[in-house]
């Protein structure tokens, strides 16, 4: 695995782990807590962490990074994720993150400085893009977005003495 991979890769599970630490602290009663009317649910955040991280794996696996593409049925996957109990949930999440992880380890350098189609136009309707690199760098800091989604949609502050608890028991 290419160095700069395996650095996104940590800065990635930092914010998997603050995730997992998280969840593992809630009640499936709190899965359907959400900040404000209209804002997305604890289970909404978490099943689109899942189907981010399935979109990330086939962007990365694909010659040509189309993310318009890779997110086609993200829509649909992040639907019938949510539908899942918690258990399968967690699970999904789980094995989402490990697609991303043997898709990554399979990365060639070249790939890193190609260009990622964005499904968006710029003011003169040229297609947007950016490289591959700065993209996957972004999206290592996805979970740590919805932790604190997460965090808002329980209107409760995180208690870390909890959180240290539940990852001593956990080992």
């Amino acid at each position: 695995m290419l160095p700069e991979i395996a650095t996104l890769l940590a800065r990635a599970e930092t914010g998997r782990f603050m995730l997992d630490e998280l969840l593992s602290v809630l009640d499936e009663k709190d899965y359907d807590s959400r900040p404000f009317e209209g804002e997305w649910s604890v289970r909404e955040a978490v099943a689109h962490v899942a189907s981010a991280d399935l979109a990330v794996a086939q962007l990365v696996s694909e010659e040509q990074g189309d993310l318009g593409a890779a997110l086609s049925d993200r829509e649909h996957r992040w639907l019938a994720l949510r539908a899942l109990a918690v258990p399968e949930l967690h699970r999904a999440v789980q094995q989402a993150r490990k697609s991303v992880h043997r898709a990554m380890a399979a990365l060639a350098f070249e790939r890193l400085g190609g260009a990622v189609l964005l499904p968006a136009s710029d003011a003169w309707g040229r297609q947007r893009a950016m490289d591959l690199r700065s993209y996957l760098a972004s999206w290592a800091m996805h979970d740590l977005e919805h932790v604190e989604q997460i965090r808002d949609a329980l209107r409760a502050p995180l208690n870390p003495a909890l959180v240290a608890l539940s990852a001593r028991l956990r080992q």
